[in-house]
């Protein structure tokens, strides 16, 4: 564990960055614990708060920019017509899932009603 901690006081800032970063862009790893073990070392003096917090809002927002700028370009046509598309699909799937013997059916973007 002291490997652990060394390491993150030396690489913390960058470790910070990276780890939020890749968090915001969809992998599913906890960045709590990184955060609690940032914040107690800042309480000892050995980060630096403002610096740590810093390092977590760039890693955050350019995550979100990513995001915001991958749904707001028409690489798919109309992007809120393939996000519809997509949350319909996926509705679909889950309510599919979680009843075997309820059959819903999801519109799709371009229809109005349910299907027949």
């Amino acid at each position: 564990m002291h490997n652990v901690l060394e390491f993150l006081v030396r690489h913390g800032y960058l470790v910070l960055l990276v780890w939020v970063f890749v968090e915001q862009a969809g992998l599913p790893i906890p960045s709590l614990p990184l955060l609690l073990a940032a914040g107690a070392l800042s309480g000892i003096h050995r980060m630096n708060f403002f610096v740590a917090l810093g390092a977590c809002l760039i890693g955050a927002v350019v995550a979100d920019s990513m995001w915001y700028n991958s749904g707001s370009t028409k690489a798919f046509g109309s992007s809120s017509s393939s996000a519809e598309f997509l949350w319909s699909r996926i509705l679909a799937f889950a309510v599919h899932k979680g009843s075997s013997r309820n059959k819903a059916r999801v519109p799709c973007s371009s229809q109005n009603s349910f299907p027949a």
